[in-house]
């Protein structure tokens, strides 16, 4: 049976909230609200995508705090409360989220859980393992995608794969329509209002691909350096490459090799522009590049400091365009 595939709920359904003071106020964890089906994920743009799905019948929880990356976070006892009493549980995969995975049969025995790095059709892309990390290290080139024939298989190791993956818009329209369908099943009286809201965000993506699609057109496709290699499948959906990551996909420590290849890299003046991330302390960037003259912007994978919602995703996308367009194209 396939991860995503549904058993009949036959307990009482609540509905999920997270519960926000303020965007810069610490978040003291996930609660359940009233009615409705109980929903966690494991980061905001996913639960963005899934709270699009669920507009107007529930809100679901995330477990991963705004400003906190998911590569090592820990879980806390109010997480392990709400994944007691979860329904359905929706994340990216252990690749991103090694912490999680192996837990869930404890902590959520009777939720439905759902990784949205084995749905069908989903792009994968392999790590990226040099610091000039523009080169190509598929064996074809080509992306691959589950269900097509190519590429892994469910049965490969998450760690040979990417977890950035819902930085493709093509992967969120596919989680979307997916979502709808796991939402629907669980919840058979609102199935059409699910199916409904898939379809319209969907659409609502593929209009945004084409405007970030056209706002980009212009810009120069290189000349800039990631402090996180996170955003393969950004570049590679509109058409950029970057020089380097100081930090590899999984966010481990950097060797000295790889620092030093960056700095050798700004020397030769190929380089205009450091992209850094709030997740991540920017002294790294300071300190290798203090001698040199680089502009240094930041943009952000998870939608730090976005207003939690249907609408985080769309926003999370179009602030990294508008951010990487200022660096490149600042004096």
């Amino acid at each position: 049976m396939n991860t995503w595939s549904l058993k009949r709920l036959k307990r009482p359904l609540s509905v999920l909230a997270t519960v926000y003071g303020s965007l810069l106020i610490f978040v003291p964890g996930p609660v359940f609200g009233e009615v409705g089906l109980r929903v966690v994920t494991d980061i905001a743009p996913v639960q963005s995508l899934v709270w699009r799905v669920m507009d107007g019948l529930g809100e679901p929880a995330v477990l991963v705090p705004p400003g906190t990356s998911p590569h090592h976070y820990a879980l806390r006892p109010s997480d392990a409360s709400v994944l007691q009493q979860a329904d359905l549980v929706f994340f990216v995969g252990a690749g991103l989220t090694p912490w999680l995975e192996g837990r869930l049969p404890v902590l959520s025995p009777r939720a439905d859980k759902v990784n949205l790095s084995s749905a069908p059709g989903v792009v994968i892309w392999p790590y990226r393992t040099l610091a000039l990390s523009h080169e190509d290290e598929s064996e074809d080139g080509h992306e691959h995608s589950h269900g097509n024939g190519h590429g892994h298989s469910h049965g490969d190791a998450d760690d040979a794969v990417d977890p950035h993956m819902w930085l493709d818009p093509v992967n969120a329209r596919k989680w979307l329509i997916l979502i709808g369908e796991v939402l629907a099943r669980a919840d058979p009286a609102n199935a059409t209002r699910y199916r409904e809201n898939a379809k319209k965000g969907a659409d609502e993506i593929s209009d945004l691909m084409d405007q970030l699609a056209h706002r980009v057109i212009d810009l120069k496709r290189d000349g800039f350096i990631v402090f996180h290699d996170a955003y393969q499948y950004w570049e590679r959906r509109f058409g950029f490459s970057a020089q380097g990551a100081m930090l590899p996909a999984d966010a481990s420590t950097p060797s000295p090799k790889r620092l030093k290849a960056l700095r050798t890299l700004v020397e030769t003046g190929k380089v205009s522009c450091v992209l850094s991330e709030p997740q991540f302390d920017r002294s790294l960037i300071d300190s290798v590049f203090a001698s040199q003259s680089i502009r240094i912007g930041m943009i952000d994978p998870e939608g730090v400091g976005l207003i939690p919602g249907p609408g985080l995703y769309p926003q999370l996308l179009s602030n990294i365009v508008e951010r990487v367009s200022e660096c490149l194209q600042r004096p």
